[in-house]
C-alpha cells in the first residue's frame, strides 16, 4: 500500500484476477487493528476505490478472499450476527469498474465457531465456502470442517446445494480447494495420516470419487507442513509432496 508504514499483517490473505489484486491488511497493530481489503491493479497501481471495509458495524473481514471478473468474495469468520464466530461471506459485484457491496451469505443454520468463510473458491459459476469449524456430527467438539457448495443464479443470488465433509477424526477439511474442469480436490489433516479427497461434478452436486492417504508429520517433527500445502492438481494429474528430512 502507499501508506505501508501504517498497515500491519499485510498479505495474510488475498486473491488476484487478470490485472487486479485484493489483499487483506490491518490499519493498526492487533488486537486494536481493523482488517481492510486493499485493491490494486497493474495498470494504475491501485484501483479508484482501492480500500474496502466491512459493510457491517463490528463485523470485520477475516478469512478467505476470492476475486473473479465480476464478483469479489470476502470471508468474515468471526461474524456473530447468527451465532458466536458463525462466520459469513460478503459478496461484491463490479459495477462500472468499481466494487459495490451486493449481499451477505450465511448458512440458514449455524453452530458456534463454525467459522464460515475461512476459505473461498469460485469455479464454473459455482461458489465453494469452507467453514473450518464445521462439525459433521453435530458436536461442537469435533470441528473437522465442511465445504458449502452454491450455484450463482442469474439474479445475483446463490442457491445452496450441499455440504461436503471429511473424516470426523481429522481437521482442516477444505483448507485447500483446487479445481480443474469437473474435478475438485481438498484435504484434511490427521494425527498420523493426512487425506486427499477427489470429487467429480455430477449433474448438480459434487460426488466423492476417491480418497488417498499420505503420511502426516508428527507434532514434534522439525518439519510441520499442512496437507493443504502438499497437494496440487494440474493437467489432470494429482501431485503429492512429502518431505523426507529437514534441511536444517
Amino acid at each position: 500500500p502507499q501508506n505501508f508504514s501504517s498497515i500491519y499483517h499485510f498479505g495474510g490473505k488475498g486473491s488476484f484476477n487478470d490485472n487486479e489484486v485484493a489483499v487483506i491488511g490491518y490499519d493498526a497493530m492487533l488486537p486494536v487493528g481493523v482488517s481492510k481489503l486493499y485493491l490494486f491493479n497493474m495498470a494504475s497501481e491501485i484501483t479508484p476505490n482501492g480500500l474496502l471495509g466491512s459493510p457491517e458495524t463490528n463485523q470485520n473481514f477475516g478469512g478467505g478472499v476470492e476475486m473473479t471478473n465480476d464478483y469479489l468474495f470476502v470471508g468474515s469468520t468471526a461474524n456473530d450476527t447468527n451465532v458466536t464466530n458463525g462466520g459469513a461471506v460478503y459478496v461484491y459485484k463490479k459495477v462500472s469498474g468499481n466494487w459495490q457491496y451486493l449481499l451477505k451469505l450465511q448458512p440458514s443454520e449455524q453452530s458456534e465457531n463454525d467459522q464460515f468463510g475461512s476459505n473461498i473458491a469460485f469455479h464454473d459459476g459455482q461458489l465453494f465456502v469452507t467453514a473450518s469449524g464445521y462439525d459433521s456430527n453435530g458436536s461442537n467438539f469435533v470441528e473437522n470442517g465442511g465445504v458449502y457448495h452454491y450455484y450463482l443464479l442469474p439474479n445475483d443470488t446463490f442457491s445452496f446445494v450441499q455440504i461436503m465433509t471429511g473424516n470426523q477424526s481429522d481437521f482442516g477439511f477444505g483448507d485447500l480447494l483446487d479445481f480443474e474442469n469437473n474435478t475438485m480436490i481438498t484435504t484434511s489433516d490427521g494425527s498420523t495420516t493426512d487425506t486427499v479427497y477427489t470429487y467429480k461434478q455430477g449433474d448438480v452436486s459434487w460426488l466423492l470419487f476417491n480418497t488417498i492417504q499420505m503420511p502426516a508429520f508428527a507434532d514434534n517433527s522439525s518439519v510441520n507442513v499442512k496437507a493443504s500445502d502438499r497437494v496440487s492438481l494440474s493437467n489432470e494429474k494429482l501431485y503429492l509432496y512429502h518431505y523426507i528430512e529437514s534441511l536444517t
